[in-house]
């Protein structure tokens, strides 16, 4: 069977309705595997969204997809892959050791 791959909205959502559940009266294992997932997922995303709202897991998302991004800057003329770039994010573009700005991918 095929993994799904919940969407950010779809985490929270489950850890809202697990903790509605043990709220409730019922065990953690159970209100776990209510939701459809293993302990080691809830455990995993609870780390990771447990404290976050829509809009932060939103923002939190978007701002990983631009790091990405401007990781992957290369320089027209000499090539050289810029492994950190997103410290000059905001700044306008990177420029390489070379001289010449770096292209954003």
């Amino acid at each position: 069977m095929p993994k799904k791959r919940h969407s950010t909205e779809e985490i929270i959502g489950k850890l809202r309705e697990v903790e509605v559940l043990v709220g409730r009266g019922g065990t953690l294992g159970d209100a776990v595997r209510s939701i459809g997932v293993t302990d080691q997922t809830y455990y995993r995303w609870r780390k990771e969204y447990g404290g976050l709202k829509m809009d932060q897991a939103k923002r939190l998302k978007e701002l990983e997809r631009e790091n990405t991004r401007l990781r992957k800057a290369v320089c027209p003329a000499c090539g050289f892959t810029m492994r950190v770039a997103a410290k000059w994010a905001g700044y306008g573009l990177p420029v390489c050791a070379c001289g010449e700005q770096i292209a954003l991918a």
